[in-house]
C-alpha cells in the first residue's frame, strides 16, 4: 500500500494550509516514518512549503544532548537541550539526511 494513501491526505493537507497540528499515532512498525517521509516529500515537491522530517526520539536517551543531520550545510552536529555547546561532528557531507548513534 503507498504510504500517502495510508493516510486522509486531504485532510492533512487542510490542516498543514490552515497551520494547524495533526497527530499520527499508530501501534510501532506500522509505517508512521514512512508515512511521514512521503509527505515531506510530497510537501516539497508541490513548492509550496519546506518541510523537513525531523526524529528526536534519540534525544530523549542521548544524554541530554540533541543531534541533527543539516542536508542544506553538509554537515552532522550537536548540541546540549537547552540549545547551548552547539558543534559540528562531521562537516563536508554530501546531503545527509539521516543520523545513527549509539548511545551506551
Amino acid at each position: 500500500m503507498p504510504p500517502l494513501t495510508r493516510l486522509a491526505l486531504s485532510e492533512v493537507l487542510v490542516l498543514i494550509d490552515q497551520q494547524q497540528y495533526f497527530v499520527l499515532h499508530a501501534p510501532w512498525q506500522t509505517g508512521k516514518t514512512t508515512c511521514l517521509l512521503a509527505l515531506t516529500e510530497h510537501l516539497n515537491r508541490a513548492g509550496k512549503y519546506h518541510a523537513l522530517y525531523c526524529n528526536v526520539e534519540l534525544a530523549q536517551a542521548a544524554h541530554g544532548k540533541i543531534y541533527w543531520a543539516d542536508w542544506g550545510e553538509d554537515n552532522m552536529g550537536s548540541a546540549n537541550l537547552d540549545g547551548s555547546g552547539a558543534r559540528d561532528l562531521a562537516t563536508g557531507l554530501m546531503h545527509p539526511l539521516h543520523l545513527a548513534l549509539g548511545i551506551w
